[in-house]
Order: structure tokens, then C-alpha cells, then sequence
């Protein structure tokens, strides 16, 4: 795990733990086992130092000799882990997929870097997370999301771009934002920045989109994928669900679409402005209050025939629209379907 020199740290106020209680008024029942991981983070490779993060293992992978003898370990370090934190590992490229499926179930958070691979495998027709994206590394995201169900993952940006497909170039922060919002559509519960942000000229926008991020902690944290939401026009889009809030990610499929290894990504040349309309149809006993764009700004909301719909606009790698909603119950119902 390298560590960057010079980082800024963002405010650990998001590694707080929530208590129990805390957890259930946030929003209910979560997939994952630890209330300390029921809040999305934004933080940097740094901040993993801090006692309250749980680090107990980097590169089970071949750092702590074969994988029978990693487990073994890393059960003995849990049968001594302080259980009100959130006992996490790091696992790092070296047989990546198999190690998560290993490890991950035994663990609270795995920090994983998603975008040193990718896959050519495409959505299934039930697949809820970026359904009928087919793109080189939201695929393997999903896989990586789909192997490691019930635990919460980081993923880990190398904010130069991953050297594995950077090798002429450092990325653009618009490249580094649609990996973000990628990662934020696949049901990642956090990001975690490597690198120095003090020393990009576009630093301050990586920090602002932290700063929208945390702002829904407590409901992006806990949402999960729902297929209630529809892009009239099929654009690539992912929508996931808490007790009071729906997220709608959508991204430009013209961004890091290059790949190989050691082969530098090729910008697009001409990124048009996107328009697209979505359909919400939400469950019985919910409604949908207003929505906004994760910056804050308003987005239109427009009711026919017991449908909403929200246009949207955007030039860019992506836009996250956020949903606020009411019930008419207490029931968790709606929000998984």
C-alpha cells in the first residue's frame, strides 16, 4: 500500500462510528455487519493510518504467506479486534478477485482498487447495478460488487491515474471524477484518494465533490440498487435506494474507454452535452418530495398518469441527481424493489 506524501487529510468526522440506535434512525437494516460502515466516506490513503479506521491486514493476498495460513491470521487478529471499530483489509492487485472472495466475508470493509482491471463481461439482464452499461471497467466493478455482497468496499482512485493504463499521462480530473461516480453507481460505500491533491491544479474539485458526498453519508452509505428508475433513452445509469433517499448515477460511456496494459488512455476528443429524461415509478406508499443535483442545485420534478419524471443536462464524465422521499409507512419495502 503506498502512501502519498503530502496529503491533506479530509475531516475524519466521516469515520465516526454510529452507534447502533444511531444506525436505525439513519435509516434501518443495512446489508452490512458493522454500524461503523453504514456511512459513505470520502478520506485519503493517509487517513487509513487512524486507529478508529480498523486496518488489520494490507495484501492478504502475499504478504502473510499462503492463503491458508492469511486466514488464519487474519481470524487471530479478529478474535482480538476492538469490535467497536470496523475491522478492515486492504487488498491489493495480486490475485485480486479471488483474494476478495476469500477474505471479504470475513471482514467489515475491504479498500480495494477496482480500476486496476477490467472485464468484458457485460450486465445480465437482472443486473441492477449500471444496468446495460457495457464498459470495460464499470463490468468489472459490478463483478467485484456482486463477489463481495454484504461487506462494505472502498474504492481506492490513484488521482495520477492507475499506471497499469496511465503510462504517457496523468488522468484529467475528469477522468478521475467519472471513476468516482463509477464507483458510487457500482455500491461502493466510500472512496479513498491516493495521491496528493495539494499539488493538482484540480484538487479543490476532487474536495468539493467529497464535500457532496459526505453530505448524504447516512443514506448513500446504506442505499442499495432498486429498478424502479428508467432513462427513457437507455443512457448508461444506476439508481440506488435508502429509506429516505434515491440516487440516480449517470455517466458519459465516452470516458476511459481505452484500455490495456501500459497503453495510455485516449481522451475523447468531443464530449457533447448530454440530455436525457428519467422515469421514476416509485412503490406503493412512497412518494418522491423534491430532487436536486449532489451540489445542491434543484431539479425539476414533473407528475403525469402516477409517473415522475426529472430532464436533466449535463457536459462532463457524469451528474449524481439525488431524490428525497416520503412514506407512508415505516416499511423498508419500497426501498428494495
Amino acid at each position: 500500500m503506498r502512501i502519498g506524501s503530502g496529503i491533506r487529510r479530509f475531516v475524519l468526522a466521516a469515520l465516526v462510528l454510529l452507534t447502533p440506535a444511531a444506525a436505525q434512525s439513519a435509516g434501518g437494516k443495512t446489508p452490512h455487519r458493522h454500524p461503523g460502515v453504514r456511512r459513505f466516506v470520502v478520506v485519503c490513503e493517509s487517513d487509513m493510518k487512524h486507529p478508529d479506521f480498523g486496518m488489520l491486514m494490507v495484501c492478504p493476498a502475499h504478504a502473510h504467506g499462503p492463503p491458508k495460513q492469511a486466514v488464519a491470521k487474519l481470524k487471530r487478529l479478529l478474535s482480538t479486534h476492538r469490535r467497536t471499530v470496523p475491522s478492515t483489509i486492504w487488498v491489493c492487485r495480486a490475485n485480486q478477485m479471488r483474494t476478495l472472495i476469500t477474505f471479504a466475508p470475513l471482514v467489515d470493509r475491504v479498500v480495494v482498487n477496482p480500476f486496476v482491471f477490467t472485464s468484458k463481461k457485460p450486465p445480465g439482464k437482472d443486473d441492477r447495478i449500471w444496468p446495460t452499461f457495457d464498459h470495460p471497467h464499470v463490468n468489472y466493478l459490478r463483478e467485484v460488487r456482486r463477489n463481495t455482497a454484504g461487506t462494505a468496499l472502498l474504492a481506492c482512485i490513484d488521482v495520477d491515474g492507475e499506471s497499469h493504463h496511465f503510462s504517457k499521462r496523468s488522468a484529467s480530473f475528469e477522468e478521475i471524477k467519472w471513476l468516482a461516480y463509477a464507483a458510487v453507481g457500482a455500491n461502493f460505500q466510500g472512496i479513498v484518494w491516493r495521491g496528493d491533491l495539494d499539488r493538482l491544479t484540480w484538487g479543490n474539485r476532487l474536495r468539493q465533490i467529497g464535500v457532496g458526498l459526505r453530505r448524504h453519508a447516512a443514506d448513500l452509505g446504506q442505499a442499495t440498487p432498486v429498478k424502479w428508475v428508467t432513462d427513457r433513452e437507455r443512457k448508461p445509469m444506476s439508481a440506488l435506494c435508502s429509506v429516505n433517499t434515491l440516487f440516480v448515477i449517470l455517466l458519459t460511456p465516452e470516458y476511459l474507454a481505452t484500455v490495456g496494459v501500459h497503453k495510455t488512455m485516449v481522451l475523447p476528443t468531443t464530449i457533447p452535452e448530454v440530455h436525457g429524461e428519467l422515469e421514476l415509478a416509485p412503490p406503493a406508499g412512497v412518494d418522491v418530495t423534491h430532487a436536486h443535483t449532489l451540489m445542491g442545485l434543484p431539479a425539476p420534478l414533473h407528475r403525469a398518469a402516477g409517473r415522475i419524471r426529472v430532464n436533466y443536462a449535463f457536459k462532463g464524465p457524469g451528474k449524481i441527481l439525488v431524490f428525497r422521499l416520503s412514506r407512508r409507512d415505516d416499511s423498508l419495502e419500497g426501498a428494495e424493489k
